[in-house]
């Protein structure tokens, strides 16, 4: 169910950026690192419930260009 939700988050924020001009090639990369990002969450995770705020997170890790590495410590409670 909390991954469900962090996908309707990240749908919902491309649905945003997409209506309030963030378009062209940054858009495009944007919302591809989004999808990576939440579909590298649900396989780190593996079923386990996610930390709060994940897809606050995840948005950070693709406007940052975060380490893989830290990222995969702060989404899962035992990752």
């Amino acid at each position: 169910m909390k991954s469900a939700a962090v996908i309707l988050l990240l749908i919902l924020a491309v649905a945003v950026m997409e209506t309030s001009g963030a378009t062209g090639m940054a858009g495009s990369a944007t919302r591809m690192c989004l999808r990576k990002m939440t579909d590298y969450a649900n396989a780190i995770c593996e079923g386990r419930k996610f930390v709060e705020h994940v897809d606050e997170l995840i948005v950070a890790a693709c406007e940052t260009h975060v380490d893989i590495n830290d990222f995969m410590a702060h989404i899962c409670p035992e990752a």
